[in-house]
């Protein structure tokens, strides 16, 4: 019976591990202390925070050398992995600063939240080689992206955006649930040493046609 360490599982995830702990505390810092503050004053406080976590997060991930493959591709850490979670983290902080003077919100936490909360889900994606992590990991990140898309209330495009949104990803996860059911779950004829390989692509569109 394999063991899980939950100790190295929360040491190769220490980039998402803190970015989590900066999402937290950002949202509780704007549901708390700065309720009372100005809406300049909570956004500045609130990308203070959430750009010090990211690049707290950036700069483990790009200091740190390790090669591991947890869980049979539920988390692999490599030096590929970590240089595009640098480069996600980055990304995420350029978002922070020029959000930082717009003013179609008054929900400083919630907004900020998201944002790192789409940043997790991305960490965990790029380092994800199995089917189920990177479908859930997908799945996270949409949801963060659903939200932000309409996040402006006042804007009716803003509105109209994330409905078309919310259904193409609607029919690319159709897509990727049929084409992930039709790979796993054809069965793979066993064959000889002299006997040909059977091709994929034609087991796939065996798979695909339709059966009368």
């Amino acid at each position: 019976m394999n063991t899980v360490d939950y100790y190295q599982m929360l040491r190769l995830s220490a980039p998402e591990a803190i970015v989590t702990v900066t999402m937290l505390v950002v949202l509780a810092a704007d549901l708390t202390v700065l309720r009372g503050k100005s809406l300049a004053a909570r956004f500045n406080f609130g990308a203070l925070l959430s750009v010090l976590g990211c690049a707290s997060a950036a700069c483990l991930a790009l200091h740190r050398h390790v090669e591991a493959n947890l869980c049979d591709g539920m988390l692999v850490v490599n030096p590929s992995v970590d240089f595009i979670k640098v480069a996600l983290l980055a990304l995420t902080i350029f978002t922070v600063l020029i959000s930082t003077p717009a003013k179609f919100t008054e929900h400083v936490g919630e907004y900020l939240s998201l944002v790192l909360l789409g940043t997790i889900a991305l960490l965990f994606l790029v380092s994800a080689e199995d089917l189920l992590m990177i479908f859930l990991a997908l799945e996270f990140a949409s949801l963060s992206l659903y939200i932000l898309t309409a996040f402006n209330k006042r804007n009716s495009k803003s509105a109209e955006a994330a409905l078309k949104y919310l259904l193409l990803a609607a029919c690319r996860r159709r897509s990727c649930c049929s084409a992930s059911a039709c790979f796993t779950a054809w069965p793979v004829p066993r064959t000889s040493a002299t006997s040909p390989r059977p091709s994929p692509a034609r087991d796939l569109i065996r798979c695909s046609s339709p059966r009368w």
